[in-house]
């Protein structure tokens, strides 16, 4: 690090710096001053508006303090400067780190001190140990990204760009799950996006922090650091090459480096293409023709964007076509394999608590015979918790509701989706709260099935030996019991 070039920066960015500091310290004072909540929520409440404002500074600061870096005439004139590149990229990243974790340490040791005495130093030392990781993770991380493109324009469209790709995988992880895969499974797979974002992670971390200190048990997992923590050495690495060891001609060329636009490109296309073959199930892909041409349309465009030039090339169309082909070959067989699988991989063991809720509405004919009315209809739900502990306990009633668990499964491949008659629902879950709050639930496994015909009233009978049947009508609610005894 150089110390003169320090110096430089914090007295060429004085102004901008107290009048940040001014707004951000009032705006946070603002926030916590509350007095109709309680002060560990206000206390809460300021750390997340602090991080906000010093998270936005990590994608703001590298645009600022590296321009210079895209800019023909800047970039022979800094490079040429009497400080090692290595020296010069460590400098002006210490700087955006003093600046973006300086003014959250400042702001909540300051609420603490004056305002506070409840919060422990521990928490407070913890949050702020981790804010510094990552407001330095994300600096590294942004500042690779943007030196990526080859100007200004193109190095902010890659910050953009690959921060928004877990989001892109996020809409992908939830098409499969409900589109491909029977119980739409929202178990842990659905959750990986989230290893493509190290702002999703760096949020987690922080969450579980601000949960423990308002008295919230919460699962924490080492996993939710490393990964953070490889792809920081990662971008690190990178900025080897990209700022280094990077060429001055480079400033306000095209960007042509191979994880610039030719890898956006083709990594939002490929992501599009796979979400249309896996919403498309087993469609007819004539039905998603115009998408398939719009999506070929814009793909061209943005390749006449990248290459600044109007010019159809050979290439370009066929890799669209294999794409296509691809994503398609991998959309047949997700469905026809029931999602690789996962459609069948069903447990109901793990966590706390089992939980089974059924609805349906059903004409009162249909439970009581010709006596009732075809065109009256009652609701009838189970909604009840089966401690895992206990489930031998009502194994006649969960082998009956599996098999319709099963022919949902079924069905889902071969019948109209469009059409069904009751939901039947699955979850297992750990209870985080000593007083059983829902809100304090965690779900490990849900899975969420259409049945195209209602359990049958005998099978109803049986499970409410077990589990209680009950039935709404226009005038009361009722068990099953009684409700029959009720109609004779």
């Amino acid at each position: 690090m150089n110390k003169n070039y320090l110096r430089y920066l914090f007295k060429n960015y004085k102004v901008a710096l107290i009048f940040f500091f001014v707004l951000y310290f009032g705006m946070t004072a603002a926030l916590f001053i509350r007095a109709h909540d309680a002060v560990e929520t206000n206390f809460a409440g300021a750390i997340i508006f602090d991080l906000t404002g010093s998270f936005l500074l990590t994608y703001a600061l590298p645009v600022i303090l590296f321009a210079f870096a895209h800019r023909r005439r800047s970039s022979d004139t800094y490079f040429a400067l009497p400080i090692s590149r290595k020296d010069q990229l460590i400098t002006s990243i210490v700087f955006a780190f003093l600046i973006s974790f300086g003014y959250f340490f400042v702001t909540t040791i300051v609420m603490k001190l004056i305002m506070y005495s409840g919060i422990t130093f521990t928490d407070l030392l913890l949050v702020n140990l981790y804010t510094a990781f990552a407001v330095l993770s994300l600096l590294i991380i942004n500042t690779c990204l943007y030196l990526i493109g080859n100007n200004i324009f193109d190095g902010i469209v890659m910050i953009g760009a690959y921060t928004a790709i877990p989001l892109l995988a996020a809409i992908l992880i939830s098409t499969f799950a409900s589109s491909v895969v029977a119980g739409h499974n929202s178990g842990a797979f659905e959750d990986m996006y989230l290893y493509l974002s190290p702002l999703a992670m760096h949020c987690t971390n922080i969450g579980f922090i601000l949960d423990k200190m308002n008295h919230i048990i919460s699962e924490f997992s080492i996993k939710d650091v490393l990964i953070p923590l490889a792809w920081t050495l990662v971008a690190a690495w990178g900025l080897k090459k990209h700022f280094i060891e990077r060429k001055t001609e480079r400033a306000e060329q095209l960007s042509d480096d191979p994880l610039a636009y030719r890898s956006v490109i083709n990594i939002y296309a490929f992501s599009i293409l796979a979400w249309l073959a896996l919403e498309k199930g087993n469609e007819s892909i004539s039905r998603y023709l115009i998408a398939y041409l719009l999506l070929l349309f814009v793909y061209v465009v943005a390749q006449f964007v990248y290459k600044r030039k109007i010019h159809l090339e050979w290439k370009t169309l066929a890799v669209y076509a294999a794409g296509m082909a691809i994503t398609l070959l991998m959309g047949w067989f997700a469905w026809n394999s029931k999602g690789f699988g996962l459609a069948n991989a069903y447990t109901n063991d793990k966590g706390d608590y089992f939980h089974v809720r059924y609805n349906t509405w059903t004409p009162e004919a249909s439970l009581i015979g010709p006596s009732g009315a075809e065109d009256y209809y009652v609701n009838i739900w189970i909604d009840e918790d089966i401690p895992v502990k206990e489930l031998a306990k009502y194994d006649q009633a969960l082998d009956i509701l599996d098999g319709y668990r099963k022919t949902a499964i079924d069905d889902f491949y071969t019948l109209d989706h469009t059409y069904y008659e009751a939901n039947l629902n699955f979850s297992s879950y750990v209870n985080r709260s000593p007083m059983g709050a829902e809100s304090n639930r965690e779900i490990i496994s849900e899975y969420t099935y259409q049945l195209h015909r209602e359990i049958s009233l005998d099978d109803l009978k049986t499970i409410n030996h077990y589990l209680p049947v009950i039935v709404d009508t226009d005038e009361a609610r009722m068990t099953l019991d009684e409700y029959l005894g009720m109609k004779g």
